[in-house]
């Protein structure tokens, strides 16, 4: 017998369609990632953390737009097994968004301080904080439309990841798991989500390992998605901002 969400609902789906899910977005991420390298980017790097070389237009565009398909193509796949193959509703999942002021309150603050420290601590991992108008480890001019482009970056794809990770493979692992458990694995399926980032140095494990943790946990007491989605776009925007530093 299936154990009870937070929310009073039992899930229908289990932890092998989760998983199916994950890895063939995994792969559609690669192939797009391997592809955009070999036809669009040739020379440049694609990178995460704001480490991208060379940086123009086409190249931010890319990342950008790598990064909108992955992700809507994980929420497709969880439409289609919500919806499709078992005919239930979102809401089943606990995607709710109604939380009260005191839990937006501390998603707002928690969310400037981990954008601080994960400012601080990716900065100190690339060799101290640059200076000038530049994206931390960007070599050369940055052109004008970095930042904008990037703050559209790190706002939507937040949401996406928050309402795949949380909404979707949190109460699937709670559904069968304690919350210990659910929380460490679907903690761990957030750091290997952010693999490329690890692979180019290992202590990028730390941000996603803390912060996955973190919000669900937030999911879990507070039933909403509302404060991990706050906590996660305030952070990344918050980091990204802080990292261009005019100099007089």
């Amino acid at each position: 017998m299936t154990k009870q969400l937070p929310n009073g609902r039992n899930l229908p789906w289990g932890l092998f369609e989760v998983s199916v899910t994950f890895v063939s977005c995994y792969a559609v991420y690669y192939i797009l990632r391997q592809v955009a390298q070999t036809f669009i980017l040739r020379d440049m790097d694609i990178t995460y953390y704001g480490s991208i070389e060379n940086v123009d237009l086409v190249l931010i565009l890319t990342v950008v737009s790598i990064a909108i398909i992955t992700n809507l193509f994980l929420l497709c796949c969880v439409s289609y097994i919500v919806k499709f193959r078992h005919r239930r509703s979102f809401a089943d999942l606990g995607w709710g968004f109604r939380v009260s002021s005191s839990w937006i309150f501390t998603s707002i603050s928690l969310g400037i301080v981990f954008g601080v420290l994960a400012f601080v601590a990716i900065t100190e991992l690339k060799g101290g904080i640059q200076t000038g108008w530049k994206i931390i480890g960007v070599s050369g001019r940055t052109p004008r439309f970095a930042l904008p482009m990037q703050l559209v970056l790190v706002a939507a794809i937040p949401i996406l990841e928050e309402l795949y990770f949380r909404g979707f493979i949190y109460p699937a692992l709670r559904n069968k798991l304690r919350l210990s458990f659910s929380v460490l694995i679907c903690t761990l399926a957030f750091v290997s989500w952010h693999i490329p980032s690890i692979l180019q140095n290992s202590l990028f494990i730390l941000p996603p390992l803390v912060f996955g943790a973190i919000s669900c946990l937030l999911f879990e007491f507070s039933r909403s998605l509302t404060p991990p989605i706050l906590v996660h776009n305030i952070s990344n925007v918050v980091a990204i901002l802080l990292s261009y530093s005019k100099v007089s």
